[in-house]
């Protein structure tokens, strides 16, 4: 079948199938100087696909579903990349960010022997997990574990908590003779060690050359 060209100047008049367009050799721009450019596939349960050249293959790289009322498929090789500085979006419906990464938990009043940690941020959510090891001391400043990877939002609901998942203090551990726990700052990258009682003074001699590792969940407004 042959096919039409269409010249650099465009189409003066007249209509021409798509179908009957020929492929170009160059870098080309679909553009309009006014109103929306429409890609309409209009036979039944037809789909809108998307493909380029990747390492010299024919690649699919986005299918959007006409069967099923336009859902996205994306190609075996790619992912969704968001900016490393995301725009927060109101929208209850709008994801607007996505991070993965790694963060050190640290504590401001000792060094800890040793510390990793993991962090998840889905939108403001933010999970991060870990474990530190508590250097040998006597220090009596409260227990906490800081250096997040985002700000704690600055509400009561917002400021999550993490738990114990593993530890070295022994199964009969308890910080003055309470519940151990730890309860995220407002407004701040750390959560603080409480008791179940509402103490706070949970020192950090209580858990010298202790291990523990956690997981935890609070909000951020970035």
């Amino acid at each position: 079948m042959s096919k039409t060209t269409i010249p650099s100047g465009g189409l003066l008049s007249g209509a021409v199938k798509l179908d009957d367009v020929g492929t170009g050799d160059a870098a080309t721009t679909l553009a309009s100087s006014a109103g929306n450019i429409t890609i309409d596939a209009q036979g039944n349960n037809t789909d809108v696909i998307i493909k380029g050249t990747d390492g010299s293959s024919d690649t699919t790289f986005l299918t959007i579903d006409g069967s099923e009322g336009g859902d996205l498929t994306l190609g075996a090789n790619a992912n969704i990349v968001f900016p490393a500085t995301n725009v927060v979006s109101t929208g209850a419906n709008t994801l607007d960010d996505y991070e993965e990464g790694a963060w050190t938990p640290t504590n401001g009043n000792v060094t800890p022997a040793a510390s990793e940690g993991k962090y998840t941020k889905v939108g403001r959510l933010v999970t991060v997990q870990g474990y530190i090891t508590w250097p040998t001391t006597s220090n009596t400043s409260y227990i906490e574990i800081a250096g997040l990877p985002y700000t704690i939002n600055n509400s009561e609901s917002g400021r999550g908590g993490l738990y114990i998942t593993y530890t070295t203090f022994g199964s009969s551990f308890l910080v003055d003779g309470d519940g151990f726990y730890l309860l995220g700052q407002k407004n701040d990258t750390k959560f603080f060690a409480a008791a179940a009682d509402g103490n706070t003074s949970q020192d950090i001699n209580e858990v010298s050359a202790k291990q523990f590792y956690f997981n935890g969940q609070y909000y951020t407004d970035s």
